[in-house]
């Protein structure tokens, strides 16, 4: 908590929502905030349907920027916790799993953009609540799932991520009775999801998810989206999949639920512009990894890429438009995200390689000490 108010005080600046911003998105939110107890008539979907956030602080108080920079500090601590939660449940190291979380914190189109564009508090909060039903899941409590589902579902679409999450581990575990009981908790929170796409107003009635995805289909072929995509959403630690294959490979096969989240956050790269903070959730399930990797192979007792991650993730941090001491140039900012992607991913190649002999050293010790 600590780590994300001195980001939220020091290190990511606050947007200029009256001037240079203040007809991008955050203009709807701050609409439904002030429309509040009502419903308001000019929004625009998808944004109309994300109203927990702008809601419940038009409710409580009369300035709506204080709210919101109320709200995204508390949506960020409440992420960073439950993501420190589920790497002490996959049995990571307490000092490891507070590390990750402060990465987590530091990622600049994650964390940083929220702590940037507090009015965008709701994607911090979603996805802290689709990890609490996660949590919920795993640890079989039904009732915690159809009650966070609720407000998730008012929060951003994403959170309905945990259909497919239960799904896939109810057909990896054959657990049908426990799969079966959290897909029926589910049931009410979709019927809200539903319920408020019939009651509230937009101001776009011919708006549809096949309209985005025809509008956003030529990215698939292009080789930009997939540069920004590939090189910057989970900067520094985006290519470590690739310096680990055969882990990766154990990964899949052991976490088969939370790869199926990971692509279908690199789908949704493909019905928006901005693609790099569509894929940034996919920061979570990569520092996952890390700390799985650790587990399996000790790879952060490692002191050298301990701090190799950790000040890469630092430089990366220091976005040209979200940080105080930031990046001037956009080119310059992200070819040096691509260049601390390519260190990480070397170095990690570099330990596997030593990992690999010290094993075969200590194989060809125990040959010898056998015969």
């Amino acid at each position: 908590m600590l780590a994300v108010v001195f980001c939220f005080v020091i290190w990511f600046q606050r947007i200029d929502y009256q001037g240079q911003f203040a007809h991008t998105d955050l203009e709807a939110y701050r609409a439904m905030a002030h429309a509040a107890p009502g419903l308001s008539t000019t929004v625009t979907a998808p944004f109309a349907y994300r109203i927990f956030v702008p809601y419940v602080i038009g409710l409580l108080g009369p300035d709506d920027y204080d709210g919101f920079q109320v709200a995204a500090l508390v949506s960020v601590g409440f992420l960073a916790l439950q993501f420190y939660r589920l790497l002490k449940r996959h049995r990571s190291r307490t000092s490891v799993a507070l590390g990750l979380s402060v990465l987590l914190v530091l990622q600049p189109y994650l964390s940083g953009f929220v702590l940037f564009d507090v009015f965008q508090a709701g994607d911090a909060l979603s996805l802290a609540l689709l990890l609490l039903m996660i949590e919920a899941f795993e640890e079989r409590r039904p009732f915690l799932i159809a009650l966070a589902l609720i407000p998730a579902v008012a929060t951003r679409e994403i959170s309905l991520f945990i259909l497919p999450f239960i799904l896939t581990s109810m057909i990896a575990t054959r657990e049908w009775q426990r799969g079966a009981l959290a897909l029926a908790a589910c049931v009410p929170g979709i019927g809200f999801w539903l319920w408020l796409h019939w009651v509230i107003p937009i101001s776009n009635p011919g708006y549809s998810t096949v309209a985005l995805l025809r509008d956003y289909a030529p990215d698939l072929v292009q080789p930009i989206p997939w540069i920004r995509i590939v090189f910057n959403a989970c900067t520094p630690y985006c290519l470590l999949f690739l310096a680990w294959p055969k882990d990766a490979l154990r990964f899949i096969r052991s976490y088969p639920a939370y790869g199926v989240v990971a692509l279908l956050f690199l789908g949704t790269a493909f019905v928006a512009g901005d693609k790099e903070r569509m894929v940034a959730p996919m920061s979570m399930v990569m520092l996952l990894f890390v700390a799985l990797v650790d587990d399996w192979r000790g790879v952060l007792n490692v002191s050298w890429f301990r701090t190799l991650v950790a000040l890469t993730a630092l430089v990366c941090s220091m976005h040209f438009l979200f940080a105080r001491v930031g990046i001037p140039d956009k080119r310059v900012y992200y070819g040096l995200c691509i260049v601390c992607d390519l260190a990480v991913a070397v170095a990690a190649l570099r330990l596997r390689s030593e990992n690999y002999h010290q094993s075969s050293r200590d194989h060809e010790s125990g040959d010898e000490l056998v015969s």
